[in-house]
């Protein structure tokens, strides 16, 4: 992603922490002071998704609080911290760790058996 708001923030760097589409909107709401919406009409509105981003932007250390989760076609992932749990459909977790190996050309999941099985069951 690329952001841009010179009055908002500092241009900065590349930064490597693990962010999602899913946080654009609550960070666009921290950033104008506007409430996610509980409702429109007499229907229920979803909770917003994600977390702010606000802070990374401003240049400050920021980790994401939740796990990231990816599914499409029986294709899966978990992002969480430096980690990044992977699979194809049918084949077996592979694991990487995403500050060490950011190509992820190291699995590191048959060294981390306890922690893939951790990760697998959130």
């Amino acid at each position: 992603m690329i952001a841009h708001w010179p009055k908002g923030f500092a241009q900065q760097g590349t930064r490597h922490a693990a962010c999602h589409v899913v946080d654009i909107l609550p960070t666009i709401l921290e950033v104008t002071g506007v409430c996610a919406i509980v409702e429109l009409g007499e229907t229920e509105v979803h909770a917003v998704q994600g977390e702010s981003l606000l802070t990374l932007l401003k240049g400050a250390d920021w980790q994401r609080e939740q796990p990231i989760f990816f599914e499409h076609e029986g294709n899966s992932a978990l992002r969480m911290g430096r980690f990044k749990l992977v699979r194809q459909y049918g084949m077996k977790w592979e694991l990487y760790d995403m500050e060490l190996y950011r190509t992820e050309l190291r699995n590191l999941a048959a060294g981390a058996r306890d922690q893939v099985r951790d990760m697998a069951y959130l």
